[in-house]
């Protein structure tokens, strides 16, 4: 398999507002345009088993926002990557037991990060170029009563280039707020054809929260549990507790502190606080297969 994608973006930016600190950018037109290759291959080892290889490239223009929600108008460039992925998908137990692995290298040039010079106050800028390394694994299997899903993923991401400032060097740092592991595990059960009931766990593992990597987030793990009931064709009643012993965390940590001077953590660290013990009930129609 072989492939070629050609992508073109133009931004005709108009302010109709006088451009300045209150109201913005000033008028201008900006374009991005890359060219990127795939090229894959997949073997298989029977019916239901295969593995397979890509290699492709990726184009990451900077967004609207990134440009043009300041008034000093960032001379940001178009972000590329090169990903190579080999897997396999394998089927055990006469299709009961299905695995799915992968293991993946991708290589950003000029990746667009928010870096944040103190709470509040984030601008966009162009890393030299960062590289993510990773397992991803999944397996589900499927019985008569009972059925279970389990899927983790194992990375490290990382600054390989990345100089802020002639005194800020983060080259070779991890990058923040990227989880070193991410799992999910469910088992679920049905007493009866229509009646689904779900344990569900997932567990976020730690992760920088600067660029520095001296300030850290120990990660959190949750439990959710789901039922459903179809009551008639096409009808579904739904349940939902998620967060079951009202653990506290954060959906989102970071900290403003370059590594350099006095740590503050009470006005350099900034947490999105994450829902707490919550119960939902609903209804779902499907129209032919489509909810």
């Amino acid at each position: 398999m072989a492939g070629v994608r050609d992508d073109a973006i133009r931004y005709n930016f108009t302010n109709n507002l006088m451009p300045g600190a209150n109201y913005g950018a000033r008028n201008e037109t900006r374009s991005f345009s890359h060219t990127s290759p795939k090229l894959g291959a997949t073997y298989s080892i029977s019916k239901e088993s295969s593995v397979y290889t890509n290699i492709s490239q990726g184009f990451t223009p900077p967004e609207v926002s990134s440009l043009y929600g300041v008034a000093a108008i960032p001379d940001l460039k178009a972000a590329t990557y090169n990903n190579y992925e080999v897997g396999a998908r394998i089927a055990f137990l006469d299709g009961a037991l299905k695995l799915d692995s992968a293991l993946y290298q991708l290589d950003g040039q000029d990746t667009i990060l928010s870096y944040t010079i103190a709470p509040g106050n984030s601008v966009n800028r162009n890393a030299g170029s960062t590289r993510s390394q990773g397992l991803e694994l999944g397996l589900n299997w499927t019985g008569d009563k009972f059925d279970a899903r389990f899927g983790t993923t194992i990375a490290k991401h990382t600054f390989v280039s990345y100089q802020v400032s002639s005194t800020l060097d983060y080259s070779g740092k991890e990058m923040p707020q990227a989880p070193s592991n991410i799992t999910t595990a469910e088992i679920g059960y049905k007493p009866v054809s229509n009646v689904r009931v779900a344990l569900e766990m997932v567990q976020q593992g730690a992760y920088w929260m600067n660029n520095a990597n001296t300030v850290r987030y120990d990660g959190h793990r949750l439990f959710n549990l789901r039922g459903s009931y179809e009551f008639a064709r096409g009808w579904e009643a739904w349940l939902q507790g998620r967060n079951l012993t009202d653990q506290r965390y954060s959906d989102s940590a970071s900290s403003s502190y370059s590594g350099v001077g006095a740590y503050a953590p009470n006005t350099q660290n900034t947490y999105t606080v994450g829902a707490p013990r919550s119960v939902m009930v609903g209804a779902t129609y499907t129209f032919d297969g489509k909810k």
